[in-house]
């Protein structure tokens, strides 16, 4: 049961929060939904949002992946003499990275546009009391 929560855990840090927080600030800093976008502008700017996010996914595993396949378990000499998992661990940890980012790239890609979609209504019938602009429309 222990495992089940560390898993959880593992999860929640490399993940969810990741992505949430990528997604959350490529809409609010890179690509802003405003109500005067068309539906074309709004999806690409959702597909944008969702790749920064899986990007932000694999960058925080892939600084893991290396750090742990640097620290964790390794005898004492093994900078000196690394053995044949340190030096194949970090490829490894990289292509897993990568993996792990496409696959939630495309897996919520339909969700990130639905998010955005749904923000792009709300603002319509919420207009913003300022001027909606991201880095993308300087």
């Amino acid at each position: 049961e222990m495992d089940m929560w560390a898993g959880l855990a593992s999860d929640v840090a490399l993940t969810i929060v990741p992505f949430t927080a990528g997604y959350f600030l490529a809409l609010w800093l890179v690509a802003p939904i405003a109500s005067a976008l068309g539906v074309r502008h709004v999806i690409a700017r959702a597909v944008l949002a969702t790749g920064i996010a899986a990007t932000t996914v694999f960058l925080v595993r892939a600084i893991v992946g290396i750090v742990q396949s640097v620290t964790v378990d390794r005898p004492i000499f093994s900078n000196s003499f690394p053995a044949v998992g340190f030096v194949t661990s970090i490829p490894a940890q990289l292509l897993s990275a990568l993996q792990g980012s496409l696959f939630l790239f495309f897996a919520l890609l339909p969700l990130g546009i639905l998010a955005a979609v749904f923000l792009w209504l709300w603002r319509d019938r919420h207009p913003a009391e300022f001027e909606v602009a991201g880095l993308i429309d300087v």
